[in-house]
This record gives C-alpha cells, sequence and structure tokens, in this order.
C-alpha cells in the first residue's frame, strides 16, 4: 500500500515547483500564472533509510568475494506524492459558484491520506499572489479573517491582565448598556494608567485603544493565506455534514450514532473555524472504531495536514516564514519549510563539505526535504521493518533462517516496509502480498540494530532471532522472514 501525499494550496505558491524538486522522475509544468496544473500528476518519492543503507553495507562486506553492489537491490519505501490544481477558495454556495473547477479540485483531495499544506511566504512580483487577487474580489472575507479574528486572538491573550485592569477601575460598565461603538470586548482594552479620569473620558480612552489595536494589528500575508485554504477545506465539510444531518434526522433510529457525533464535530468545526476535524477535540476524544466512520464520509479535513512553507532567500521572506511558524506552533499544526532557490544551490555543490557548510547558512538552515518526509511518515503513524533474501550461483536462497557469513550470494534483495504502529504480523505481511496473509505460518523475527551488531563484531552464526505467529505485534525496525505454506 502507498501512501498518497497531496500538495494543496492557493494557485502560484510554488506546488509544482517543490514536486519537482521531490520527484525524480515525474515533472510538473511550472509556469508563472495560476491553473497551470489540471489533472493530478502522480510520482513516488523515496524515504531514505539509514538502517537499510547498514544492511547493505553489513552484506557487501560479509560476502565481498562474490556479492557486489549492483546485484544487491536496495529498494527504499515511498510516498506518492500528487500535484495538485490551486485550489478555488471559497467558491460561492453550491448554487452560486463561478465554475465547477472547485468542486473537481477539492474532489482530488479526498484521495489522499495526507494534506501538505503548502504556503507562499517567498517575494516575487512576476508570479502574481493569488491571494491579493482573492482579497480584491472579496473584501467582505479579508475583513472577517483579520479584524474579527484579531479581536477573539486578543481576547485569549488578554484576558487575565483585564480581569487585574478591572478590578482597578472605578468604571462600573455593569449594570448600563455599553455604548454603540463598543462592545463586551472593548473593555479589554481599558488603560489603567488613568483611574482619577469622570467616566465619559475614561470610556473614550477605551474606544481610542479599541480602534488602535484594530489598525496596528499585524495580519500577515501567509497566515491569511494559511487560513483562507483551511476554511475552504472546512466549508466544503460543513455543506457535506449539514446535507449528512437532513438525511439522518429523517430515521434517527437507523442513524443514531451518526446522530449522537455529527452534531457536535459540526458545532466545534464552526466555532473554531480554522481547525480541521482532525484537529477537534470532539474528534480525537472518539474511540477508533467512530474515528473510522468519520474518515470514511470523504471529508476533506479528516486528513493529517503538515503545513509546508515555501520560502525565499530574502530577510523580508525569513520574516513571513517565521510569523507563519508561529502561528501553526500556537494552534499545534504540523510545520516544514522549503527553499526552492537555495536548494538549487545547493543541489550544485560539490562536496560533503561544501553541503554541510551551506546547511547552515540563514536561508537553508530551515529548509528540509528529509524533514517533510520525515514528518509525513510521523503523522500517519508508520513504522517500519525490513526483509531481505539472498541468492547463490546455484539458486539456492537466504534469509533469516539459515542466513550465515560462510554463504557465498551472488545477488539479492533489501527492502525496506511501511505499517501503521500497532499493526499485527498478519496485517503487516498483506502489504507484501495477499497470498503471504491467506496461508501464513510464522515469521522469523530479527532486531536489526543487534542484527547488524552482531555480524559486524563477531561474524558468528545467527543468535538474535525469534519466532512470531499472525497475531505478534511488531514494535518497528525488525527484519522478518514470512514461512508460508503457499
Amino acid at each position: 500500500m502507498k501512501y498518497r501525499v497531496g500538495l494543496v494550496g492557493l494557485p502560484n505558491v510554488g506546488k509544482s515547483s517543490i514536486f519537482n524538486l521531490l520527484s525524480q522522475k515525474a515533472k510538473s509544468t511550472v509556469a508563472s500564472f495560476p491553473y497551470s496544473t489540471i489533472y493530478p500528476i502522480h510520482s513516488l518519492v523515496e524515504l531514505k533509510n539509514e538502517r537499510l543503507d547498514e544492511l547493505e553495507e553489513l552484506f557487501l562486506f560479509l560476502f565481498r568475494e562474490s556479492l557486489n553492489k549492483e546485484r544487491l537491490s536496495k529498494k527504499y519505501e515511498s510516498f506518492e506524492f500528487l500535484d495538485l490544481a490551486g485550489i478555488v477558495p471559497l467558491d460561492g454556495e453550491p448554487d452560486q459558484k463561478k465554475s465547477d473547477m472547485g468542486a473537481a479540485f477539492l474532489s482530488h483531495i479526498r484521495a489522499v491520506d495526507v494534506i501538505v499544506l503548502v504556503v507562499r511566504t517567498f517575494t516575487d512580483e512576476s508570479v502574481e499572489s493569488q491571494l491579493n487577487v482573492f482579497v480584491d474580489e472579496h473584501p467582505e472575507l479579508y475583513s472577517l479573517l483579520t479584524h474579527e479574528k484579531a479581536l477573539k486572538d486578543i481576547d485569549r491573550e488578554f484576558k487575565d491582565k483585564t480581569s487585574e485592569l478591572l478590578k482597578c477601575s472605578d468604571v462600573g460598565l455593569a449594570g448600563r448598556q455599553t455604548p454603540s461603538t463598543l462592545n463586551n470586548l472593548d473593555v479589554l482594552f481599558f488603560s489603567e494608567r488613568s483611574p482619577s479620569l469622570n467616566r465619559e473620558k475614561k470610556e473614550e480612552i477605551i474606544s481610542e485603544e479599541i480602534n488602535n489595536s484594530r489598525t496596528s494589528y499585524n495580519f500577515s500575508e501567509p497566515i491569511l493565506e494559511l487560513q483562507l485554504v483551511l476554511l475552504t477545506l472546512i466549508k466544503s465539510d460543513l455543506e457535506i455534514i449539514s446535507k449528512l444531518l437532513s438525511k439522518y434526522v429523517k430515521d434517527r433510529k437507523t442513524f443514531s450514532k451518526e446522530l449522537s457525533i455529527l452534531p457536535k464535530i459540526r458545532e466545534e468545526l464552526e466555532e473554531r473555524k480554522f481547525i480541521p476535524i482532525s484537529m477537534l477535540s470532539s474528534f480525537l476524544s472518539l474511540p477508533e472504531e467512530q474515528k473510522d466512520f468519520i474518515c470514511k464520509l470523504g471529508l476533506l479535513s479528516t486528513k493529517k495536514i503538515v503545513v509546508l512553507g515555501n520560502y525565499g532567500s530574502s530577510k523580508s521572506s525569513i520574516s513571513k516564514l517565521s510569523e507563519l511558524a508561529n502561528w501553526t506552533e500556537k494552534y499545534k499544526f504540523n510545520f516544514c519549510s522549503i527553499n526552492l532557490e537555495a536548494e538549487e544551490i545547493y543541489s550544485l555543490a560539490s562536496t560533503e563539505e561544501e553541503k554541510k557548510e551551506m546547511r547552515e547558512y540563514v536561508f537553508l538552515k530551515n529548509s528540509s526535504v528529509n524533514n517533510l518526509l520525515d514528518t509525513i511518515y510521523k503523522v500517519l503513524n508508520l513504522r517500519t521493518f525490513y526483509t531481505f533474501k539472498l541468492e547463490d550461483m546455484k539458486g539456492r536462497k537466504y534469509s533469516l533462517s539459515n542466513f550465515s557469513p560462510n554463504i557465498e550470494p551472488v545477488g539479492g534483495e533489501i527492502r525496506a516496509w511501511f505499517f501503521k504502529d500497532n499493526s499485527s504480523l498478519g496485517e503487516c505481511v498483506s502489504q507484501i502480498h495477499n497470498e503471504l496473509s491467506d496461508f501464513f505460518v510464522s515469521a522469523h523475527i530479527a532486531e536489526s540494530k543487534n542484527f547488524v551488531r552482531q555480524f559486524m563484531t563477531d561474524n558468528s552464526n545467527l543468535n538474535v532471532l525469534r519466532t512470531g505467529s499472525k497475531n505478534y505485534k511488531l514494535k518497528g525496525e525488525e527484519i522478518v522472514q514470512i514461512i508460508s505454506s503457499a
């Protein structure tokens, strides 16, 4: 099973360029205009594995007289990346959409396991920002994304301080209607610097501080862009949930389970606005069976999400990246970053010393393809096991059960396999081949670390082997040999 990763975001944020950096084969069209990609482009991207490299080195060392690197196949596990078209943000109600593109593009996201949400933090005037285009078309939504959200953020940040300020105040707004220019939140900005002023003057100060706070609050374009894309995904989910609830309420007895779960998720989804279903407490607190049910409804924000900042080599770009990183940390999103321009220069370095030195530069230290792949691996809750098979000139095959440093293999294969944490051996084996699972008898298992250490030190026969049944739970990093009756 290949886990699918979709590059998602507004047009012109660099998704195709990132796809080309990751991909070794398939190439996506890169253009400075929106929607240069219409249909998804696929490519397998390997996740490098140090333990698999160690196994390769071990076999090439032990059998250096008979085996060479060209005859020993090494296969890393890989993710299937999809370069998806830029989404059409908040494209109206179903009967008022500008085109079918928005719905079609969102449907491609439903096919992936992880969303890598690419956010533009680079500055390049030759590539038009679609956020600016959207804001020009929907100024009312810009107000929603900025001022109202700012006040809610400020409300949380100043709550404790406000309590102290109000205790010091001799202004009693309680029992009196708040002036129309102020709301209940406005008292949060009252200054304790002027306790002796009369009521009217104090309210004037409060109003002035409110206006200053609203106009001076810094709204970073990358943050607005990220919020806009999240709102688009969540808006689609809310529409689906509403349709499902309209259907379920007609037969409450049959859909009692659904009616006990979905309203709570919808309520929290509406309340938290930018937070996807996969991060809501109403979802995370569900038993695994009910989580699986929700995930099968085709809701976009049930997917695991990794935010990827696409930044450049200017100070303003680094500053924007920092703002985006702080926002994602605050709201507990997984975050990675890539500097495409610097990565291209880095690829031209000829020595390992040059590469190591370049990685310390301020414009490259936060850029890492490996970190992105490792983060995807972690959010999917994956582990890895290994298999190997060797063959000598007479066609005899060797694995854990008959492995010895005295054999003379001339070819073979070593391979890494992903599996979900806490999976049984039977579930892991089915990823290799369905027949192996159907005709499973037992398995030989060795800790890869101990296996490498033993043969690198004393060259003795294998003594780190154990046997596992179909229900055995792999922990990860084991070498496995399947015994089947097929």
